[in-house]
């Protein structure tokens, strides 16, 4: 939950100095706003501003300084901040204080304003914050507004402030590769809005605005229907090569020499994008990590693990970066931590767990990361650990009913949920619960089938059981749990039996990655959407793998160093798009 106001220290204020101040002592000059005087030593107002230290050198024997430009109550925290280090950024208070702070050149205050107002980001105020930094010194809270203004277009296009941008926002806006939208109609229809806000004047920039949409990637059906036989576009002339070239990237699909790369037939970037990190290959453990593009239906290899070689890990996304938590680097089972900076693409070995863990199941759940159970290369394991990144340390908590290795775990409604995994003796059918609030783990009704090596993510919900080897034979039936009714009902079976798979949730999707299955590694994906009711065949991975460690990240400013390269994009990017 984003806060209404914080509080900022500066760790260089002087409260003694502060104390001469409010007793008026020592004071050689005085500010006077709109007829309010407050008294200051220009020294203290110099360290800080540069504003005020050039002020006060051109003028070394006036008294009065008149700034009228801003309230009272703003000058007072500015002042206050100066002499005490301290500020309650509201928001009420942000802009102006974020503009006083420019003008007077108070960098440490800019910041404070400026984290604030990226904290409070949202629909309704996006496009005005945009707007407000546009022409500031603070480029990253501009990007900020900006890149959640494109994140949540959907939304932020039905808003009053969209329908009042300029021409020249719009543009810019609708042709931006991160634009996230489910369906090109979503901005063709957000543009109409927009020109019907004033139709006399804006007509005209339809012929600007339409080549920007992404008009190949239309059905069929509804670019007949509702871009070819709208009225504005029947009747401009100078969209007709527009109209034409996309008719024919619809009915023909045609294969470019380099590529699919035109402008009206290029797949936006993804908003979350599927990676897949090291695990067991036919020619060893993989230090590579692939990321999944679903609106490309594309793998491409991103990077390559330089801290070790990993299989049977787990990996998860947090603030920015992908865990890779213990496993096996080929000769021992390990302890080590290794942390993946998606931002700079470098790796970094953290804090170790108190134990060796493979076969380990890994989550998230409030900002910490969970190791639960796992193989320590002698015995299975009950005990559970977590790591808080602020600290870099690990603490044990409660451990679980049960010893389990080759497990799977999610969260859902602030829990921690595991299913399944081996005893070192039998497949279990068991599950259980954490609760954080009690540190207490709590046996929940067992799965129909006894499953290791499964697969288990939140969807709908509920916590789903997917694929795993039930001691007999592998598996691809599925079951979920509903914590409401606390009981397991069945769900449709992938296509392919598999164990020791990645699983994740992309855009509504289950996806099933790699895996296990007949003695040897597998390369097929497969997908499940609730819509359909049947799971269905992605692209194979570049390479057969099995356990392997997957994460869906999000949120990122490079994410197109995750996806796959706009420039040269296959033919089947644009007949998969809108099916993932």
């Amino acid at each position: 939950m984003s806060q209404t106001n914080t509080s900022v220290q500066d760790k260089g204020s002087n409260p003694s100095l502060d104390e001469l101040r409010l007793r008026k002592q020592l004071c050689d000059a005085v500010i006077s706003v709109q007829g309010q005087e407050f008294p200051i030593h220009k020294s203290v107002l110099s360290h800080y501003s540069q504003y005020f230290r050039a002020c006060f050198s051109w003028n070394l024997h006036k008294k009065v300084y008149k700034l009228d430009e801003f309230t009272p109550e703003i000058i007072r925290l500015v002042i206050d901040f100066a002499y005490i280090g301290n500020v309650e950024v509201t928001k009420e208070n942000a802009q102006s204080l974020y503009m006083a702070s420019e003008y007077f050149v108070f960098p440490s205050l800019k910041e404070a304003c400026s984290t604030f107002m990226e904290q409070q980001l949202c629909v309704e105020n996006c496009i005005q914050t945009w707007q407000f930094t546009a022409f500031s010194s603070c480029p990253r809270l501009n990007h900020a507004a900006y890149l959640f203004i494109a994140l949540h277009f959907t939304e932020v296009c039905t808003t009053p402030e969209f329908l009042e941008l300029s021409v020249e926002e719009l543009s810019g806006l609708i042709e931006e590769d991160k634009l996230n939208v489910k369906e090109e109609g979503t901005v063709f229809e957000a543009v109409l809005r927009w020109i019907d806000h004033s139709a006399q004047e804006r007509s005209r920039h339809l012929s600007l605005l339409l080549p920007k949409i992404r008009l190949g990637l239309m059905s069929s059906d509804y670019f007949t229907n509702n871009v070819k036989n709208n009225d504005l576009v029947m009747w401009n002339k100078d969209l007709e090569e527009t109209i034409r070239m996309t008719q024919t990237l619809i009915n023909e699909r045609i294969i470019f020499s380099n590529g699919i790369n035109h402008p009206l037939a290029r797949p936006r970037l993804p908003v979350r994008i599927l990676l897949a990190v090291g695990g067991c290959e036919d020619v060893g453990l993989s230090d590579e990590i692939q990321a999944f593009d679903t609106c490309t239906d594309q793998w491409v290899t991103v990077a390559e693990n330089e801290a070790a070689r990993l299989g049977f890990h787990g990996s998860v996304f947090l603030n920015g970066s992908v865990y890779c938590v213990g496993g096996s680097d080929g000769d021992d089972v390990i302890k080590g931590v290794c942390r993946f900076d998606l931002d700079s693409g470098t790796w970094h070995w953290v804090m170790s767990m108190w134990a060796c863990r493979c076969f380990v199941s890994v989550t998230v759940l409030n900002g910490r990361i969970f190791a639960i159970g796992g193989f320590d290369g002698h015995h299975r394991l009950s005990s559970v650990e977590c790591y808080d990144p602020e600290t870099n340390k690990w603490a044990k908590i409660a451990a679980m009913q049960e010893k389990r290795s080759d497990a799977d775990c999610t969260t859902l409604e602030g829990k921690v949920y595991v299913c399944g995994g081996f005893d070192g003796s039998h497949r279990l059918c068991s599950a259980e619960c954490y609760s954080p609030e009690t540190n207490q783990w709590t046996l929940i009704a067992p799965m129909s089938s006894r499953r290791s090596g499964l697969g288990v993510i939140t969807y709908e919900g509920c916590v789903c059981a997917v694929g795993g080897n039930n001691g007999v034979t592998l598996m691809n039936s599925a079951e979920a749990y509903d914590p409401w009714t606390e009981s397991w009902h069945e769900v449709p079976s992938m296509q392919v039996c598999r164990s020791n798979f990645g699983i994740e949730v992309v855009n509504d999707s289950i996806f099933v990655i790699g895996g296990f299955s007949n003695g040897a590694y597998l390369s097929n994906v497969e997908f499940y959407n609730l819509s359909t009711g049947v799971w269905s065949k992605a692209t194979d991975m570049t390479a057969p793998r099995g356990a392997l460690g997957c994460c869906v990240v999000h949120g990122l400013n490079n994410m197109a160093d995750y996806a796959a390269p706009r420039h040269s994009l296959p033919l089947s990017s644009l007949d998969t798009n809108a099916q993932l």
